[in-house]
């Protein structure tokens, strides 16, 4: 057990770690309305898209709020369970997630009838699967924290956390590969948009894989937490 968390446990400091994996489950729910808006909006050229993002930034505002909240009730003690340096800068990477979320509605809504060509769907799709695959990792991480804390990280848990971060590395390079693909097949028809529907569809691509890319970061960080 490191250190720490022995000295966290002998003197009784509130585990920060409940009210974290609360938070996460307020960005998990803002992902799974993202998810419906970009399969409904996007892919499907559906309806009620403003309704839906703006659940979306209804979400991220209560998860900003518990952000806020853990921030402000976080002991500062010497005896937390971590660093507490790094586990609000855990907590700021977590809490990106839904920002990310609230700024591909932005981005989708900014111009009323955006549509995507039917030849590039295919290849959005995967993009998203991939990239909530990924999230649902560090989901999965986030939610069997209290197990590896309780366990010590005794060799078994040590060894299953180590392969579910790693696994969460190689989701989020699948993910770089299918939206460099994408990108090429976008850029082989770029003379269909406008102007304002290139930055647009650029942004939102990008946005939708940087879901990837937090939730890749944000398993690096807690690793690096625990190995404090």
């Amino acid at each position: 057990m490191a250190p720490n968390i022995i000295i966290g446990k002998i003197f009784g400091s509130k585990s920060p770690f409940k009210d974290f994996q609360q938070h996460m489950e307020l960005v998990k729910k803002c992902m799974e309305k993202l998810r419906t808006a970009l399969e409904n909006c996007i892919l499907k050229d559906g309806d009620e898209c403003n309704k839906i993002f703006n659940e979306v930034s209804d979400i991220e505002f209560q998860a900003d709020q518990l952000k806020n909240h853990i921030r402000d009730t976080l002991p500062r003690s010497v005896f937390l369970p971590v660093s507490r340096t790094i586990f609000l800068e855990v907590l700021s990477i977590q809490d990106s997630l839904p920002d990310i979320a609230e700024d591909i509605g932005a981005l989708y809504t900014m111009k009323p009838e955006l549509k995507l060509p039917e030849e590039l769907k295919p290849l959005l799709e995967k993009l998203i699967d991939k990239v909530f695959q990924t999230f649902n990792q560090i989901a999965k991480v986030v939610e069997n924290l209290d197990v590896f804390l309780e366990s010590s990280f005794g060799k078994k848990e040590h060894e299953k956390f180590i392969k579910m971060i790693q696994e969460l590395g190689k989701l989020e390079h699948d993910a770089d590969i299918i939206q460099m693909e994408l990108l090429r097949q976008f850029f082989k028809i770029e003379d269909k948009f406008t102007p304002g529907e290139l930055y647009l569809w650029l942004n939102i691509f990008r946005k939708i894989a940087d879901i990837a890319n937090a939730s890749e970061k944000l398993g690096n960080r807690i690793r690096v937490m625990f190995a404090q």
